[in-house]
């Protein structure tokens, strides 16, 4: 079975980029895709405000990034494409982040706030600061 691996990333869906896999019509395949940040967030080190901070100060920050692309054989400009997803498996570790500004919450948070969370048994596992304390979630 044929394979694109993460690496094989872009930022922008764009018909000039060069395919990373073809596939025939009907063909089975795998594809790895990357978080949000691209991995840059994975560890209590790299989810501080700070460091957050600094993934917008090294230039162009590059989020949500996309597989591919991915050309199938016999597909012209203009047809519409069918893919049914056999498969999905998530990572263990995920991540919640909030930009204030982005998303509007200023009035709750002055700085990008990062936290990680347990993905296990098809639940995200998270626990939520409260003014009493933490409360645990268990989110499917």
């Amino acid at each position: 079975m044929q394979r694109v691996t993460r690496d094989k990333i872009s930022y922008v869906f764009d018909h000039r980029l060069k395919p990373v896999l073809t596939v025939k019509p009907g063909e089975t395949f795998l594809v790895e895709t990357e978080d949000s940040r691209t991995g840059q967030t994975r560890t209590p080190e790299t989810i501080t405000a700070e460091y957050v901070l600094s993934l917008r100060k090294k230039g162009p920050y590059y989020g949500n990034p996309v597989t591919g692309p991915i050309f199938i054989e016999g597909a012209e400009t203009g047809d519409t494409l069918a893919i049914r997803i056999l498969q999905m498996k998530c990572d263990t570790q995920g991540f919640f982040g909030y930009w204030p500004v982005l998303y509007h919450m200023q009035d709750w948070f002055d700085e990008p706030v990062t936290q990680l969370v347990e993905i296990k048994e098809g639940h995200v596992h998270y626990e939520l600061e409260t003014a009493t304390g933490k409360l645990p979630l268990k989110i499917p």
